[in-house]
């Protein structure tokens, strides 16, 4: 197993990630942050390789420069997590990859193991090794809205479909740019119809953003299976 030398890689996020860093950091929080990583990854068991979906991270604390990444090695990752602005990123990925690398106990796993609500249909479309990437995407942006409070309770109060209009908002973001879009991506407008305070609104990338519609659209869609089940439950009593 790659085992990271935290003073190569803080070396790496000053001189490779972003030149200027070093005169925003502090090395005890690089070597906290580098504990954190290396806590996780022992528990996930393997050194996945990463593909980050989005293509540019976006840093309004340092001068609004957008850092261009492709296909990252893991010790290049490594180094990007030092970045404590970053954290969404892992956070993300953390989602995404722990199932795939086999850790059982990930966050993921976690809350469907706690409440059951993770079933298999009798005859799947797709065997679970063959679930395409964009399937698993969602379900990990949505496990990712359930874990910062976004849970089924707190979405039950949206009863004037905001979640459907959130939604919508971002698919017709990603949809007006599609696969030709630039930093300025991020930049767009508060829509007319988006249905929260203006600091909700975080346009990422058109996938990323198409990621987030899919997930938006599920939990509209078990809203409104919950509505139902009472309504059914009152009628009943």
């Amino acid at each position: 197993m790659f085992l990271p030398d935290y003073n190569n890689i803080s070396k790496r996020l000053i001189k490779a990630v972003i030149p200027d860093y070093g005169l925003h950091t502090d090395s005890i929080l690089l070597t906290r942050r580098g504990e954190e990583i290396k806590k996780v990854f022992s528990l996930l068991g393997s050194w996945p390789s990463i593909t980050l979906a989005e293509a540019e991270l976006y840093r309004d604390d340092l001068s609004q420069q957008d850092i261009r990444i492709g296909r990252l090695t893991m010790p290049d990752f490594l180094t990007l997590l030092f970045d404590p602005y970053s954290r969404s990123e892992w956070d993300d990925f953390i989602l995404k990859h722990a199932e795939r690398a086999g850790n059982n106990s990930c966050p993921e796993n976690e809350y469907r193991n706690i409440t059951g609500e993770r079933t298999q249909p009798e005859s799947p479309l797709y065997e679970q090794q063959d679930i395409p990437e964009a399937w698993r995407d969602v379900i990990a942006e949505r496990q990712r809205q359930i874990n910062i409070g976004r849970t089924p309770e707190h979405d039950d109060q949206y009863e004037n479909g905001s979640l459907a209009l959130a939604a919508a908002c971002y698919a017709r973001q990603a949809g007006m740019w599609g696969t030709d879009w630039s930093v300025y991506y991020r930049d767009a407008v508060v829509p007319d119809s988006w249905p929260w305070a203006r600091e909700y609104w975080k346009p990422s990338s058109p996938r990323r953003d198409l990621e987030k519609a899919a997930a938006l659209i599920l939990a509209e869609i078990e809203r409104h299976d919950r509505a139902t089940a009472r309504k059914a439950n009152n009628n009943l009593s």
